[in-house]
């Protein structure tokens, strides 16, 4: 009954051990990336499942004929194994960086879990989340959130709520934000045409090196 008990109690030990260190190794890619405090709780976890799949191989180590059929077993499981530890990353990260953006007030982690809802078509989850990280003061959150707006993401196209968007992202010094400000400005797109407002937010971009911006500012203060 016991050797009956062993065999799937290792391979369950197995696929545990192979998935922690999937999930290990994408933490480490995404660490190198991007770095966070969010991906070092993930990585943590890996190595928790890692680790509580390769204690019970070191405690019962099972005969030689064994430990090769378990092998062969756990190199046909592995893409299995590899799959569901990216799921669980995937879904682990969502969370995690949801919980860092509502209740630790974290920025960074707003304008990540934002773009990765508006990259699978969630815009209006995404322009909330935007709307937190602009909140707590992350430029360019308030620069994406414009364009979504812009752009008709959130319904019909919106240019004056883009404009104000844009405006809060510029007042943050964020270039691009400064820059489709100052032509929405010079344009009227928005709201009325404001030339000197227009000016200096184009400035602004232009002293951030927006090539753009300088290009449009030299339009306003061409001689007529």
């Amino acid at each position: 009954m016991l050797t009956s008990f062993r065999a799937p109690a290792r391979l369950v030990a197995l696929m545990a051990l192979t998935a922690g260190l999937t999930l290990l190794a994408v933490a480490a890619l995404a660490h190198h990336a991007t770095g966070g405090e969010v991906v070092q709780r993930i990585a943590a976890r890996g190595g928790l499942l890692a680790v509580l799949g390769l204690v019970p191989l070191l405690i019962v180590r099972p005969p030689q004929p064994d430990l090769r059929r378990l092998s062969a077993v756990a190199v046909g499981l592995w893409p299995f194994c590899a799959f569901g530890a990216f799921l669980w990353w995937q879904i682990g990260l969502s969370h995690e960086q949801r919980e860092a953006c509502t209740v630790a007030r974290d920025a960074e982690a707003c304008e990540t879990l934002a773009h990765r809802r508006h990259r699978r078509g969630h815009h209006d989850d995404a322009a909330i989340l935007h709307d937190a990280a602009c909140t707590l003061e992350r430029g360019r959150s308030c620069f994406s959130l414009g364009g979504l707006r812009l752009q008709g993401h959130l319904g019909a196209p919106d240019p004056v709520g883009a404009r104000a968007e844009f405006e809060r992202g510029c007042l943050l010094d964020h270039p691009q934000a400064c820059a489709r400000l100052g032509t929405m400005r010079r344009l009227g797109q928005g709201g009325p045409v404001d030339t000197d407002g227009a000016r200096d937010a184009l400035q602004a971009a232009c002293r951030a090196s927006n090539a753009n911006a300088c290009a449009e500012l030299e339009l306003i203060d061409a001689p007529p």
